[in-house]
């Protein structure tokens, strides 16, 4: 298996989920519905994604998440 070294700054849905306090599979939901966007490492046709975050795809997700206070 080659691995380039940019390969090791993806994030497991694990590791996105520990760095929100949230559990894995809602850090999935939001790759399955388009909010957060990730690579799929699993082989052609596997029936278990093997998704990955790019440093890039999460820094768009944490700004668009933003809360941006209205001022009066």
């Amino acid at each position: 298996m080659c691995v380039s070294p940019d390969a090791a700054r993806y994030l497991a849905p694990l590791e996105v989920a520990t760095r929100f306090g949230c559990k894995p599979e809602t850090v999935i939901g939001w790759i399955r519905n388009g909010e957060l966007a990730a690579i799929n490492l699993a082989r052609r046709g596997s029936l278990r994604p093997r998704y990955r975050v790019s440093p890039q795809a999460l820094e768009d997700f944490e700004r668009a998440r933003s809360v941006i206070p209205k001022t009066p």
